[in-house]
């Protein structure tokens, strides 16, 4: 049976969708709230990056995410630098305690991840596995 492009975007959605609604469910990090952990992953993805641009990123009002920055701060996490070429701004990077803190929330979502596979044969989810591959690559 072959589906329709429309109808395994639809589907590939529904699925994220499930994935985050029962990630949220299971707010488990001892360290850090959820907002504050989606903060680090983008810092952790991009490098420095600036209030605005990481405003942007998360959806959220720049107000809200000065609170989780202040926070982060605070918890020593991450670092405020003035960018060079403007220095009305800064940029926010992860400290060292920030790094491993992301190390310990990747570990904690695989750990919990895990078992959306399980039902999964080792050819599917080879399969799985390259199909992520081509689509993680084509969005680079």
């Amino acid at each position: 049976m072959t589906h329709s492009k429309d109808e395994t975007v639809e589907l590939f959605y529904d699925v994220i969708h499930k994935l985050q609604k029962q990630s949220r469910d299971r707010d488990t990090l001892p360290n850090v709230r959820k907002g504050q952990s989606r903060c680090l992953y983008i810092i952790s993805m991009v490098g420095k990056i600036n209030q605005k641009r990481l405003s942007e990123m998360l959806n959220i009002r720049p107000t809200s995410l000065s609170e989780t920055i202040k926070r982060l701060e605070e918890k020593d996490m991450i670092n405020r630098t003035p960018d060079k070429d403007d220095k009305r701004t800064y940029l926010i990077s992860l400290t060292e305690k920030g790094e491993e803190e992301m190390g310990r929330i990747r570990k904690s979502y695989a750990a919990e991840h895990k078992e959306w596979l399980d039902d999964l044969t080792s050819e599917e989810l080879d399969a799985f596995f390259e199909i992520l591959t081509k689509i993680s690559a084509s969005i680079s």
